[in-house]
């Protein structure tokens, strides 16, 4: 069941990097005749909170390491 767990979350963290992360960034200033330019902090905030990408991407990173230290408690 552990390594269901930990296959199944790393393959969604995976998935959010590759390729929620960067669709996020190319949505965050909009598409269109209405779209706005963002650089620097302002452009990392949006593409964080498109989606909710970076919530997405810290919430699965923080699951994969707990499962993972759980993983090597229990093989110890």
């Amino acid at each position: 069941m552990m390594k269901a767990a930990t296959v199944v979350i790393d393959s969604l963290l995976g998935f959010a990097v590759i390729a929620l992360v960067p669709f996020a960034w190319i949505m965050r200033d909009g598409l269109g005749p209405d779209a706005v330019e963002s650089s620097g902090a302002s452009a990392l905030g949006r593409c964080f909170m498109t989606f909710w990408a970076g919530p997405i991407v810290i919430t699965l990173a923080v699951a994969a390491i707990r499962l993972h230290l759980v993983a090597r408690k229990q093989t110890q």
